[in-house]
């Protein structure tokens, strides 16, 4: 059954509602095709899970058209830790550099980052955490043959992705990343955030699926952070609040 749905992942290129289509059709599958992947994927060094293996995140199941069938490269592990959190910091002043020193070790050491690597928004902190010495967990939004592993430490970091060898992003891969970094993560952490911030998207997922969302405040009054406490989201003034240690 596993090689039936790595079959239907490469054909979909990735896309799980057809996967479900597929098997529910009984759409035949040429053991060949399966092998020859299976051979790529080896040759790439990358190793897949199914909604079929024990140790596939029950994370996932909360995401809309539920993922048969994922692609990894990395440290595996990281998937079983306690603490996963999507960490957004936009802002890099001295007021909001304080709160990151405050915290960032205690970060490091209990939890590891979930992050869709976004350049404008993400990058930055990502890197950071990197050079700390903090695990992380990336979404790509291709296949991962073609994604860069240029800065990637594959012993502290893990690249998980829904779409077969030799796809190419497209707009609605990212909007589909959101929905699994919401569902992966424990909840999202805003150290800060920009108003008016392309994360917003972001966030909807994880308010959709009834995840927390964390703040530090802001400096200004309509500061990006304090719009969303003032919209509901949870004020906090350590990361002790979140994590119990």
């Amino acid at each position: 059954m596993k090689e039936i749905l790595l079959y239907f992942s490469l054909k979909s290129k990735g896309d799980q509602y057809q996967i479900y289509k597929n098997i529910k059709n009984g759409t035949s599958v040429s053991l060949q095709e399966v092998s020859e992947f299976q051979k790529k994927l080896i040759e790439n060094n990358i190793n897949y899970k199914t909604i079929l293996d024990d140790d596939y995140p029950k994370e996932l199941y909360q995401v809309n058209d539920c993922m048969f069938l994922f692609y990894y490269k990395g440290n595996y592990d990281l998937i079983n830790q306690k603490y996963k959190f999507y960490i957004v910091n936009e802002l890099w002043e001295a007021y909001n550099w304080e709160i990151i020193n405050k915290n960032i070790n205690t970060l490091v050491n209990e939890v590891v980052l979930v992050t869709n690597n976004y350049k404008k928004t993400e990058s930055q902190f990502v890197d950071f955490f990197r050079n700390k010495g903090g695990c992380i967990i990336h979404l790509a939004k291709e296949g991962l043959d073609s994604y860069n592993y240029d800065k990637i430490n594959l012993e502290k970091e893990l690249v998980i992705s829904q779409y077969p060898l030799q796809t190419h992003p497209e707009i609605k891969y990212f909007k589909q990343a959101n929905f699994i970094a919401s569902a992966l993560s424990n909840c999202l952490l805003s150290l800060s955030i920009k108003k008016e911030s392309k994360s917003n998207n972001l966030i909807t997922s994880f308010l959709n699926l009834g995840k927390d969302v964390f703040c530090f405040p802001g400096r200004e009054i309509n500061d990006g952070n304090n719009q969303l406490i003032d919209s509901g989201a949870n004020l906090i003034l350590s990361i002790s609040k979140v994590i119990n240690i």
